[in-house]
């Protein structure tokens, strides 16, 4: 393979990486696009009334359970004098199952949100006619 050869075959690899990096720049901001209007749409008033209740009412919950979980008067002063009472130590097995329960939870959540951000914004594949054949490697 004399220098002339190699340096085409050397630029139509550049090339091919070229359109490759254009073709996922293109995906990019195609997913870019669907995530800006997905959030407009969610900023819109009858959407963003509703998102914003609903965070309110959870808050007003969560708050009213944890005054209803505080301690009273007695208890707070009681706590004071004599110190909270000691917690009973989990065993072996207590702590490997709860543990084992957060990671299968976080798994679960990891795959069912990626799953469902595959599916709100699928990313399309190229069409066949704007593919370049990938050049092998000189060898040399």
């Amino acid at each position: 393979m004399n220098g002339a050869d190699r340096r085409a075959l050397l630029e139509q690899r550049a090339e091919a990486v070229r359109s490759r990096l254009e073709r996922r720049l293109d995906a990019l901001d195609d997913r870019r696009a669907r995530v800006v209007a997905l959030a407009q749409r969610a900023t819109r008033p009858p959407l963003n009334v509703i998102l914003i209740g609903t965070a309110s009412l959870l808050g007003v919950a969560l708050l009213m359970r944890r005054l209803r979980q505080s301690p009273s008067g007695r208890q707070r002063f009681a706590l004071a004098l004599l110190g909270p009472p000691p917690r009973k130590a989990e065993g072996f097995l207590a702590k490997a199952f709860k543990r084992a329960a957060l990671s299968v939870v976080a798994t679960l959540v990891q795959r069912v949100s990626a799953r469902g951000l595959d599916r709100l914004l699928p990313e399309e594949t190229p069409p066949v006619a704007r593919r370049v054949v990938e050049v092998p490697r000189p060898r040399g």
